[in-house]
């Protein structure tokens, strides 16, 4: 093992993507693995230089044989679209013999029964690690980060406004929970598989915790007060009952309109007594830092005018 960590023939499905994209950056960054990338033949995707590709179809069982032998890890993180050819991707890695999958999960703690209960769409996750054990070849490793903030800024799924300067607080507000960004997604896969194998083996079929922060709804109004230069007094904020405007949303769901679900994942990540895990996340392990909201809200109303 180099100073920098124990070097891995790692190849990833769906490395071009929004997630996949900043875990193969984390990955090159690290300087000691072997990577490569899993893309559709007539994807026009780029790869960063340092990446070797690989052109075929997921419904390929020879392609697919091929590509992941010698392969040490194989991540998945491929589109909700896309995800069906999760189980075929885990089979064959089962075949070609690699060790290690991360799964397409990146989210809430799909491990807890009651998430489940609330987000039907994570039985998929569970079906996936399933499988792993069930061909028992591979061992998954599931990297729970709770909603990746980098994306509910932007999308005003967080119930903040920036624009309008218009505000919707759950309950109270005060609620703390772990959030991640994508640049600590990356950074923090990186450092778990740059890990001696003895250490990254006390993981298997485990959930590993990660994020960037531990933030209340209110502490993240707060810190973009602060970026925008506005008051509190500025700001037109509505109390809402969490359990309610839930109930609300999985009806919509319910009813056809798919797309909600990405608001009630970040519902049922604040939900009292759900997804808490900040306790048991481990920054130096994975040799990374936590991060400052305030340096990341200030980005994100620069990058995107807010």
């Amino acid at each position: 093992m180099s100073l920098k960590g124990t070097s891995r023939n790692i190849i990833v499905a769906g490395g071009s993507g929004r997630l996949g994209s900043y875990i193969v950056s984390g990955l090159l960054a690290k300087g000691i693995h072997n990577i490569s990338a899993i893309s559709r033949v007539g994807s026009t995707a780029q790869f960063p230089s340092g990446v070797t590709i690989h052109r075929g179809l997921y419904t390929d069982e020879t392609f697919l044989n091929t590509v992941l032998q010698k392969q040490d890890v194989l991540i998945v993180c491929l589109a909700k679209a896309t995800l069906d050819f999760q189980l075929l991707l885990i089979r064959a890695a089962a075949k070609a013999g690699v060790p290690y999958v991360l799964p397409s999960e990146y989210g809430v703690d799909s491990s807890s029964k009651e998430v489940i209960k609330h987000l039907p769409v994570i039985k998929r996750k569970v079906e996936a690690r399933e499988l792993i054990e069930e061909l028992g070849v591979s061992s998954w490793i599931a990297v729970a980060s709770n909603p990746l903030i980098s994306f509910h800024v932007r999308n005003l799924r967080l119930g903040i406004d920036v624009k309008n300067r218009t505000a919707t607080i759950w309950d109270n507000g005060t609620r703390k929970r772990p959030l991640t960004t994508l640049e600590m997604l990356g950074k923090s896969v990186a450092g778990l598989l740059s890990l001696p194998e003895e250490e990254l083996a006390t993981n298997k079929n485990q959930h590993v915790y990660i994020s960037s922060f531990y933030v209340s709804q209110r502490d993240i109004l707060a810190s973009v007060i602060r970026a925008t230069g506005t008051k509190e007094k500025d700001w037109t904020i509505e109390n809402v009952k969490l359990d309610d405007f839930l109930a609300e949303k999985r009806a919509e769901f319910d009813r056809g309109n798919l797309p909600i679900i990405e608001k009630m994942i970040l519902l049922v990540a604040f939900k009292d007594g759900l997804n808490d895990f900040q306790s048991v996340v481990n920054y130096k392990r994975l040799g990374v830092d936590p991060e400052s909201l305030d340096d990341f809200i200030k980005q994100e109303v620069r990058d995107y005018h807010l």
